[in-house]
């Protein structure tokens, strides 16, 4: 937090905009413009330009099984796997991949952490992160329309054999179809 000291002096008054800043008009929307306006300018990454202008809209959130009580009890050793999927215009996917690898600079710089690259099973490697202490090894693939961040190296590999028809999934899961209701 001490690298956000220069913050103390910002002044939202001294923001350019159409709309002129009236104290007395502060909301809750505006102090969220504020902060994702100082995550802009900490990160030297503008969402909108540099991130939200490549997706298309699509996401989708997966979590698998996992002991509740034990991941409670020991969150650096018992690693929730998860993704996130996002698509995006495939013409932008080169600006996407640079932007990605933007925001893991800055990550790595500021939370002294280590990425590399990792292969799973994708023609362009995916990116990860070791966490000293952790069962966690969070990673990012720019792979099948989609850009995906995973809590664990395994969930990214096994995302891209999902998007490209090498693994099982729901739709061929008896439990899933009986729940659905549409099992034969």
């Amino acid at each position: 937090m001490e690298d956000l000291e220069y913050m103390d002096g910002f002044d939202p008054s001294s923001i350019t905009s159409d709309a002129p800043f009236d104290p007395s008009n502060m909301n809750k929307a505006h102090l969220q413009d504020i902060g994702l306006m100082g995550i802009d300018i900490i990160t030297g990454v503008d969402r909108e330009r540099d991130f939200y202008d490549y997706l298309e809209g699509e996401t989708a959130v997966g979590v698998t099984e996992f002991d509740y009580e034990r991941a409670f009890e020991d969150p650096q050793g018992n690693a929730v796997d998860a993704a996130d999927l996002l698509s995006y215009q495939e013409d932008d996917e080169a600006d996407l991949a640079r932007t990605m690898g933007e925001v893991l600079g800055w990550a790595s710089s500021i939370g002294d952490l280590e990425s590399d690259r990792a292969d799973v099973g994708d023609e362009s490697d995916a990116m990860r992160v070791s966490l000293r202490e952790f069962d966690y090894s969070p990673g990012y693939v720019i792979h099948g329309a989609h850009r995906t961040i995973t809590t664990i190296e395994k969930m990214l590999e096994r995302v891209v054999q999902l998007q490209d028809g090498e693994a099982r999934n729901l739709a061929a899961n008896e439990y899933y179809l009986r729940a659905v209701g549409t099992s034969g």
